[in-house]
């Protein structure tokens, strides 16, 4: 289906990027906290019941990882102005050549989004803003509401 890892890698992470955003949704906070809306009454209540803020899942409280590969056409654009770069997706695994794995990893400005397999970390550049996402930690908050909506399967 895909005629390289790395066409492999970005359309995963993207999606997994897109997901993590809909996860989000189910808990977003209202700009009105006396909203009645049923929509925004039913996300209150699902932030209480699965303890959902920005302590408990501090990764999928972060709206900042979605909104940038919803605008990934934007920030790649901006890059190429500011920066005179590519942009766009890389990878980083047991193959990437040295140099280049240093480029990735502390020139960010010029490399809008790279996947880094090595140390389990996502690299997004935003508004000349670095964001990084260890996905180990990622993991661990899904897991931890995996185990809350598990336990609510019961009732």
């Amino acid at each position: 289906m895909f005629e390289s890892k790395a066409q492999y890698y970005h359309y995963y992470t993207d999606h997994l990027l897109y997901s993590l955003g809909q996860i989000a949704e189910r808990f977003r906070e209202s700009n009105n906290p006396n909203s009645t809306n049923d929509y925004f009454v039913r996300r209150s209540a699902n932030r209480i019941n699965y303890g959902f803020d920005k302590n408990n899942y501090p990764i999928l409280s972060n709206k900042a990882f979605r909104n940038t590969i919803e605008h990934i056409d934007e920030h790649n654009i901006e890059v190429i102005k500011k920066h005179d770069a590519v942009g766009g997706f890389n990878t980083i695994d047991e193959n990437t050549p040295e140099e280049r794995k240093d480029t990735l990893r502390n020139k960010r400005n010029n490399h809008t989004y790279t996947l880094d397999l090595l140390l389990k970390r996502l690299y997004i550049e935003r508004e000349d803003t670095p964001l990084t996402m260890n996905l180990d930690d990622l993991k661990n908050e899904l897991l931890d509401l995996k185990k809350k909506v598990d336990s609510f399967w019961g009732f």
